[in-house]
Protein backbone atom coordinates (compact mmCIF):
# COMPACT_ATOMS: atom_id res chain seq x y z
CA UNK A 1 0.00 0.00 0.00
CA UNK A 2 1.28 3.42 -0.91
CA UNK A 3 0.09 4.86 2.43
CA UNK A 4 2.65 2.80 4.33
CA UNK A 5 5.46 3.82 2.00
CA UNK A 6 4.54 7.51 1.83
CA UNK A 7 3.57 7.90 5.48
CA UNK A 8 0.29 9.61 4.64
CA UNK A 9 -3.28 8.70 3.88
CA UNK A 10 -5.35 10.73 1.42
CA UNK A 11 -9.08 11.04 2.07
CA UNK A 12 -11.09 12.07 -0.95
CA UNK A 13 -14.71 13.14 -1.32
CA UNK A 14 -15.15 14.14 2.32
CA UNK A 15 -15.23 17.66 3.73
CA UNK A 16 -12.90 18.57 6.56
CA UNK A 17 -15.52 18.83 9.37
CA UNK A 18 -16.67 15.29 8.56
CA UNK A 19 -13.10 13.97 8.54
CA UNK A 20 -12.47 15.60 11.92
CA UNK A 21 -15.68 14.16 13.38
CA UNK A 22 -14.87 10.67 12.06
CA UNK A 23 -11.33 10.78 13.47
CA UNK A 24 -12.69 12.02 16.80
CA UNK A 25 -15.16 9.14 16.80
CA UNK A 26 -12.48 6.57 15.92
CA UNK A 27 -10.23 7.69 18.77
CA UNK A 28 -12.87 8.36 21.44
CA UNK A 29 -15.89 6.24 20.42
CA UNK A 30 -18.02 9.36 20.65
CA UNK A 31 -18.87 12.37 18.54
CA UNK A 32 -17.48 15.79 19.45
CA UNK A 33 -19.54 17.50 22.16
CA UNK A 34 -20.97 20.00 19.68
CA UNK A 35 -22.47 17.09 17.73
CA UNK A 36 -23.91 15.01 20.56
CA UNK A 37 -27.61 14.12 20.56
CA UNK A 38 -29.87 16.87 19.27
CA UNK A 39 -26.85 19.03 18.40
CA UNK A 40 -26.05 16.70 15.49
CA UNK A 41 -27.50 18.54 12.51
CA UNK A 42 -29.15 16.61 9.70
CA UNK A 43 -26.62 17.48 6.95
CA UNK A 44 -23.73 16.40 9.19
CA UNK A 45 -25.57 13.19 10.16
CA UNK A 46 -26.06 12.48 6.46
CA UNK A 47 -22.36 12.98 5.71
CA UNK A 48 -21.33 10.93 8.74
CA UNK A 49 -23.64 8.12 7.66
CA UNK A 50 -21.79 7.90 4.35
CA UNK A 51 -18.41 7.92 6.13
CA UNK A 52 -19.57 5.35 8.68
CA UNK A 53 -20.57 3.00 5.89
CA UNK A 54 -17.35 3.61 3.98
CA UNK A 55 -15.14 2.87 7.00
CA UNK A 56 -17.45 0.22 8.50
CA UNK A 57 -18.06 2.15 11.73
CA UNK A 58 -21.21 0.36 12.82
CA UNK A 59 -21.80 2.33 16.01
CA UNK A 60 -21.40 5.66 14.21
CA UNK A 61 -23.80 4.45 11.53
CA UNK A 62 -26.38 3.59 14.22
CA UNK A 63 -26.00 7.03 15.81
CA UNK A 64 -26.58 8.69 12.45
CA UNK A 65 -29.53 6.42 11.62
CA UNK A 66 -31.16 7.26 14.94
CA UNK A 67 -30.64 11.00 14.46
CA UNK A 68 -31.94 10.94 10.89
CA UNK A 69 -35.03 9.05 12.00
CA UNK A 70 -35.65 11.53 14.82
CA UNK A 71 -35.44 14.48 12.47
CA UNK A 72 -36.88 13.21 9.20
CA UNK A 73 -39.49 15.48 7.67
CA UNK A 74 -40.89 16.27 4.25
CA UNK A 75 -37.81 18.34 3.35
CA UNK A 76 -35.23 15.69 4.30
CA UNK A 77 -37.11 12.46 3.58
CA UNK A 78 -35.98 11.96 -0.02
CA UNK A 79 -32.31 12.55 0.80
CA UNK A 80 -32.51 10.31 3.85
CA UNK A 81 -34.09 7.57 1.74
CA UNK A 82 -31.39 7.80 -0.89
CA UNK A 83 -28.63 7.71 1.73
CA UNK A 84 -30.26 4.76 3.48
CA UNK A 85 -30.33 2.82 0.23
CA UNK A 86 -26.77 3.70 -0.79
CA UNK A 87 -25.14 3.19 2.62
CA UNK A 88 -26.79 0.08 4.00
CA UNK A 89 -28.57 2.07 6.69
CA UNK A 90 -31.26 0.48 8.83
CA UNK A 91 -33.55 3.50 8.64
CA UNK A 92 -36.39 1.24 7.52
CA UNK A 93 -36.34 -0.61 10.86
CA UNK A 94 -36.07 2.43 13.08
CA UNK A 95 -38.69 4.65 11.43
CA UNK A 96 -42.32 3.70 11.23
CA UNK A 97 -45.35 4.32 9.05
CA UNK A 98 -45.26 6.46 5.94
CA UNK A 99 -47.67 4.23 4.10
CA UNK A 100 -50.79 6.27 4.87
CA UNK A 101 -49.15 9.69 5.02
CA UNK A 102 -49.81 11.37 1.67
CA UNK A 103 -47.50 14.34 2.34
CA UNK A 104 -44.62 12.01 3.07
CA UNK A 105 -45.42 9.76 0.12
CA UNK A 106 -45.43 12.79 -2.17
CA UNK A 107 -42.10 14.03 -0.84
CA UNK A 108 -40.35 10.67 -0.83
CA UNK A 109 -41.95 8.98 -3.77
CA UNK A 110 -44.63 6.49 -2.76
CA UNK A 111 -42.76 3.35 -3.79
CA UNK A 112 -39.56 4.16 -1.89
CA UNK A 113 -41.27 5.49 1.21
CA UNK A 114 -43.51 2.48 1.53
CA UNK A 115 -40.67 0.08 0.81
CA UNK A 116 -38.54 1.54 3.59
CA UNK A 117 -41.42 2.35 5.93
CA UNK A 118 -39.97 5.79 6.58
CA UNK A 119 -41.75 8.14 8.95
CA UNK A 120 -42.12 11.86 8.30
CA UNK A 121 -42.72 13.60 11.64
CA UNK A 122 -43.43 17.06 10.26
CA UNK A 123 -46.01 15.80 7.78
CA UNK A 124 -48.06 13.93 10.40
Amino acid sequence: MSEAQEGRFVIKDMVLPVVKAVLHFIYTDSLPEDMEGPLLEVPMAQHLLVAADLYQLTRLRRICERRLCETVDVETAATTLALAEQNHAEVRHDCIGCRTNTSCAAACGHVLSCRLGLSCRAAQ
